[in-house]
């Protein structure tokens, strides 16, 4: 039986990987937990795991934290920005423009693409 601390660590290696399947099985064990800002939705964001992010949201019911997404924005993932804002993420303009500089700031032009759209099809607001 693994030690929590070990359970952890695997979990992140999984995330780090993207493997589903093994996130999957981990979590019918009760061997990880989806929370918000937790390391592994991080770490799935930041590696650019859309599916397994999709996963996390709707089976595991892991709410988008703003960390994950401006992770995938700085490392150029538009695939996890578009699956946060099926998820319900990026839904006000300071949160997009935010990931715009991000992007911007290490040359992720399909990012920037993706936010603008995002931007276009919002109604002006206030912050």
């Amino acid at each position: 039986r693994l030690l929590p601390r070990q359970r952890l660590a695997a979990a992140l290696r999984a995330a780090e990987l993207g493997d589903l399947e093994a996130l999957v099985w981990m979590r019918s064990q009760g061997s990880t937990s989806f929370e918000p800002g937790a390391q592994l939705t991080l770490t799935l964001a930041a590696n650019g795991h859309a599916a397994a992010l999709d996963w996390a949201a709707r089976a595991a019911r892991a709410p988008w934290h703003w960390d994950a997404c401006l992770a995938a924005a700085r490392r150029g993932h538009a695939g996890v920005l578009a699956v946060a804002r099926r998820c319900g993420a990026l839904g006000r303009a300071r949160e997009v423009e935010r990931c715009r500089q991000a992007a911007a700031a290490q040359g992720h032009a399909g990012v920037l693409e993706f936010l603008d759209g995002l931007v276009q099809d919002e109604e002006p607001s206030s912050f």
